[in-house]
């Protein structure tokens, strides 16, 4: 569901581009007959209901620069993608209008993967979106289905005039009820004049199949109920509805306009919300109606003839995807562009930096002879994978740093590559404006990206040879316990590498911690079939990775062994401002996990495995770090047992915040409660919370002794 949902979101978005086209150009055709802007309506009900196309160059998303960059998934799904399919599964979820600005903009709204939930945030605010999507469907679906039964009740006692035209005195305005077979209503005590253009007019809905198409546009209403573009285009649909079958009617019966709009006006009743089937004689813009008829003359031939190219180009402009990059720009223009040209000349120092998220880091000097090589042979591809699959990335900055780096300003180069063999995608900026994106087949190119994300490093034979079955087992358990939305994605595992990298010694004879670090990477039958959420990714070899997060294996080592002298802690284990804090916080981490507490270590973790004391590190440590950059100081904190277990959450409050945000103890960390909130501003302060004094901030001693002295 959470697919076609994300699907509805893209076509709701290449609608409200047509239908702000369509309505520019019926301000072009309002000299034209209405049965051509009534007809145009047809391409915003394909866009709304189709996700697919075909591609041209003359689409209006070619023109307009709009959204050019949604269509590069289309070598496959043939559909444009402003939103991608896997946007609840990004690190960093990102649009792909084909406007860095909104990207940007509306890209850092979003919240990123948080690599220690179970769930990728975003994926929760698709959740909730699909939910409110459901509901609003379902609330117009009810309201049509109550609307057509009430209705459909008031007429039970009709009377039979002829053929499907019935009289009652149950309404004030002529319509048609039904949809496999129609009926004309009319109030009682017609004018035979009246009748004679009532009739007239709701017959040639009836030919025309109006009745049917106002329900298939209401039922696409319903779809995209939460888009205000399509309620405009709704109404005004079928205000070109009834002019155009008004001005059929004057066609037939030369001279009546006048009496006419008198018949209009008398049935002119207050406006309603559409139901689904179509509106009574009169009731939709009756003034401007009468407008129309009161002017309306018998269009010359040239109109008519404009009206249909207009018409023409409309369709073919608003119902095709644009032509992606390399179907409508030669090689030879691209050779004169500024990313090929820069490939082609750069230099090891033109290159200030090369960010990556894989495990090696490559040099300017290994890239730069490949980048040549690319610019200067270059071989341009239409097709492009999606999205979910562009896993392995490298930005080349050519300006700015070295402390930050700014896409909007400085030159860099971006180069991402994923399942589809052989092909890179490039996206280049000068700094100046100047943005471009296109794919390359290159080989060379392609493996040098890719091999940034091998995984294998170094085995410790030796310690693996003691060690390596407790390695196994856990990442067996974790492919026996993985599930997502698909089941078990996970086929089998490889240990990547096994490598002491610190040690930490006590005062006590023969006891000291080894600190290794080790490496788990999954095989899958189907990739597609992985839900993948904050952390993870494919390594070069199309293997999982970053699924196992405790990533540290600690081992105590004792003259007497122990059954348990061993122990997986999280990767953040070395987390810190400097390498000094970060291994001071490892120890003190290690520490808790063993329970060794000697007296003679530090009267300060008299109570290290106490909840208190894991609140008291992460007010120390792992608060200021996760609020780095924030302006707001901290008011207040508060501890509410909500589960009764005698362990509180602990509720944290900023400065002009609303509610508070609260955090809870899982394996002796502190993980952020997403999705729950303590209501309402900082209560004052009481034994369940504790306020800063005369504007001072609550320091560490305030704060432990507000944690020792709780009680549930």
């Amino acid at each position: 569901m959470e697919a076609v949902f994300l699907s509805v979101l893209n076509m709701s978005i290449s609608a409200a581009v047509v239908i702000i086209a369509v309505v520019f150009v019926r301000l072009l055709l309002r000299k034209a007959p209405k049965k051509w802007s009534y007809l145009v309506w047809g391409v915003v009900g394909f866009r709304l209901c189709c996700p697919v196309s075909f591609k041209t160059v003359f689409s209006i998303f070619q023109f307009a620069a709009i959204r050019p960059a949604a269509v590069q998934s289309a070598g496959q799904t043939g559909g444009m993608e402003d939103i991608p399919p896997n946007l609840g599964l990004m690190t960093q979820p990102q649009l792909n209008t084909g406007n860095t600005q909104i990207n940007e903009t509306i890209g850092s709204m979003m919240p990123a993967a948080n690599p220690a939930a179970s769930v990728n945030p975003m994926q929760i605010w698709i959740a909730v979106g699909l939910v409110l999507w459901c509901v609003g469907m379902a609330a117009l679906l009810i309201y049509g289905i109550v609307s057509y039964l009430h209705m459909k009740r008031r007429l039970t006692g009709a009377v039979l005039m002829r053929d499907n035209i019935y009289e009652t005195d149950r309404v004030r305005t002529p319509f048609i009820l039904g949809l496999f077979r129609p009926n004309i209503y009319l109030p009682v005590g017609l004018e035979e004049e009246t009748l004679r253009y009532v009739l007239a007019h709701e017959q040639y809905h009836l030919r025309r199949r109006d009745h049917i198409v106002k329900a298939f546009a209401f039922l696409l209403l319903t779809v995209h109920w939460f888009n205000p573009l399509v309620w405009l285009a709704f109404y005004l649909m079928n205000r070109d509805m009834e002019m155009s079958c008004d001005e059929k009617v004057l066609e037939k019966e030369i001279g009546i306009a006048k009496a006419y709009s008198i018949s209009l006006l008398s049935f002119a009743v207050n406006h309603h919300l559409p139901m689904p089937s179509p509106l009574a004689f009169g009731e939709t813009g009756v003034k401007s109606r009468i407008k129309n008829v009161l002017r309306w003359k018998k269009p010359k031939v040239w109109v008519t003839l404009a009206a249909v190219v207009l018409c023409v180009l409309v369709v073919a402009a608003c119902g095709t995807n644009p032509a992606e990059p390399s179907e409508q720009i030669e090689d030879g223009d691209y050779a004169r562009s500024g990313a090929i040209e820069r490939m082609t000349s750069m230099r090891p120092e033109d290159i200030k930096q090369i960010n990556t998220s894989g495990f090696y880091k490559l040099s300017p000097e290994a890239l730069v002879p490949v980048l040549n090589a690319a610019g200067d042979h270059h071989i341009f591809r239409d097709e492009e994978p999606s999205y979910v699959w562009m896993f392995w990335e490298a930005e080349v900055w050519l300006s700015g740093g070295p402390e930050s780096f700014d896409s909007s300003k400085d030159e860099y180069l971006s180069l991402r590559a994923g399942l589809a063999e052989n092909i890179v995608t490039v996206e280049y900026s000068d700094g100046k404006g100047l943005r471009q994106r296109f794919h390359l087949e290159d080989k060379a190119l392609y493996d040098t990206v890719r091999e940034l994300y091998r995984s294998d490093g170094v085995i410790d034979e030796e310690a693996y040879a003691r060690y390596g079955p407790l390695l196994e087992t856990r990442a067996q358990e974790d492919v026996d316990n993985s599930r997502d939305m698909y089941g078990k994605p996970f086929t089998g595992y490889e240990i990547t590498c096994f490598e002491k990298v610190d040690t930490f010694a006590t005062s006590l004879d023969s006891m000291t911690f080894e600190v290794y670090v080790w490496g788990v990477a999954f095989t899958a039958e189907d990739l597609t079939k992985v839900g993948w959420a904050g952390g993870m990714g494919l390594d070069s070899e199309l293997r999982v990775v970053g699924y196992e997060q405790y990533t540290y294996f600690v081992v105590c080592t004792r003259s007497v062994e122990l059954e348990d002298n061993c122990r997986f802690l999280f990767y953040d284990l070395y987390y810190g401002p400097d390498e000094a804090a970060g291994r001071e916080n490892a120890w003190y981490k290690i520490r808790q996990a063993f329970d060794f507490l000697p007296d003679d270590l530090s009267e300060n973790f008299a109570v290290l495995n106490s909840w208190q004391q894991i609140y008291l590190d992460f007010w120390d440590n792992g608060l200021p770090a996760l609020l780095e950059g924030a302006e707001e100081e901290i008011v207040a904190v508060g501890l509410f047992d909500t589960e009764s277990d005698g362990v509180p959450e602990l509720a944290v409050w900023l400065e002009d915040s609303t509610d508070g945000v609260l955090y809870y103890i899982s394996d002796n960390r502190v993980l952020h409660n997403v999705g729950s909130i303590y209501e309402g501003p900082a209560p004052e302060a009481s034994e369940n919370v504790l306020r800063g004094q005369n504007g001072l901030a609550i320091d560490h001693d305030a704060m432990r002794t507000f944690l020792n002295s709780w009680q549930p």
